[in-house]
């Protein structure tokens, strides 16, 4: 941090200070009259307070919620790097390798099928993420 900022924030820091200072000082009569002047009543002054409470910390959440988004987009792009693209033939392959280790699935797999109702690249995509969000599976599709 450069000097000029250092200072910048040593001298907010003592504002803040002797501010909190002053209305600890300060006994409830003088408040009272103070928030009477400014704002015409106490539940005035009240609301308003609440307002700006509330309205920092719904910032704070937003900005909460943006990091988290951020961090989740980066961890999926450095996922999606790490992957290895595959044709739909050889996605197709990998489930039906780890359906035939799964009976339940593979009925399932093997209903559908029959059905006509083949899993759509997308749905293997979101397949093939769970098992390898879940460690079944490596970046090339192989079972671990």
């Amino acid at each position: 941090m450069m000097d000029r900022e250092r200072e910048a924030l040593e001298k907010l820091g003592r504002l803040a200070e002797t501010l909190a200072d002053d209305v600890m000082a300060a006994t409830s009569d003088e408040i009272h009259a103070e928030m009477c002047e400014e704002y015409g009543s106490i539940e005035a002054a009240a609301a308003r307070v609440h307002g700006v409470i509330s309205a920092a910390i719904m910032q704070s959440g937003r900005r909460k919620f943006e990091a988290a988004r951020a961090e989740m987009e980066k961890a999926k792009r450095a996922a999606a790097a790490a992957v290895v693209p595959l044709s739909i033939a050889d996605k197709r392959r990998i489930v039906q390798r780890y359906a035939a280790n799964d009976g339940t699935l593979d009925r399932e797999l093997t209903l559908a099928a029959r059905k006509g109702q083949q899993m759509s690249e997308p749905e293997l995509d979101s397949f093939l993420e769970d098992l390898l969000d879940l460690g079944a599976i490596d970046e090339r599709g192989d079972p671990k």
